[in-house]
């Protein structure tokens, strides 16, 4: 793995690493899909691994839409 083929993250939380491999499509929209497969990542493993942060951001967002 490396920074040409693949993007990293890091868990502020349990400073696990979190790695996709990067959108292949060529053109401006391959960074933002690349984000896009990062945050998704990033989701689930705060879904599984810290559930009580991830019901507390699902609640603020739910209150956010309520306001």
């Amino acid at each position: 793995m490396d920074r040409a083929s693949h993007r990293f993250g890091k868990c502020s939380q349990c400073k696990e690493i979190i790695c996709v491999e990067k959108a292949v499509a060529d053109g401006p929209r391959t960074q933002r899909e690349t984000s896009k497969i990062l945050s998704k990542a990033f989701d689930t493993h705060v879904k599984l691994n810290h559930p009580e942060n991830y019901n507390q951001a699902a609640s603020r967002t739910t209150n956010n839409y309520d306001t």
